[in-house]
C-alpha cells in the first residue's frame, strides 16, 4: 500500500513542477500539527483504498495504465477530502517568474 501512495504522492509532486506551486494551509496551524494531519490523511487513504475497484468509465474499455491513473487519481482525491475536512484548504502560491 505505501508502494501505491508513494507513487500518488510522486505523481502529485511532478504535476507541481509543470505548473504554479499549491500549499495545504489552515490558520493557526503550526508545522508540527500540519504534519500530525498530513500522516493521518495518508494512513486513511493507505487503510480505505480499495486497489480492487473498477475506477473510471464504466462504459468503455479500461487499458492498464488508465486503470492505473484512475487509481492514482482517486488516491489524490481521497487525500484531499480528507485534508478538507480536517479544515486545510489547497491554495495557489505565487511564484516569481524564472
Amino acid at each position: 500500500m505505501h508502494h501505491r501512495l508513494a507513487v500518488v504522492l510522486l505523481f502529485g509532486s511532478l504535476a507541481a513542477c509543470a505548473g504554479p506551486e499549491y500549499r495545504w494551509v489552515k490558520p493557526g496551524v503550526d508545522a508540527a500539527t500540519f504534519e500530525k494531519d498530513r500522516q493521518a490523511c495518508v494512513q486513511y487513504v493507505d487503510d480505505e483504498f480499495n486497489p480492487f475497484y473498477d475506477y473510471g468509465p464504466a462504459h468503455r474499455y479500461v487499458s492498464a495504465s488508465e486503470e492505473a491513473l484512475y487509481k492514482q487519481i482517486e488516491a489524490e482525491n481521497m487525500f484531499r477530502r480528507c485534508m478538507k475536512r480536517r479544515g486545510y484548504e489547497l491554495v495557489t502560491i505565487e511564484t516569481k517568474p524564472r
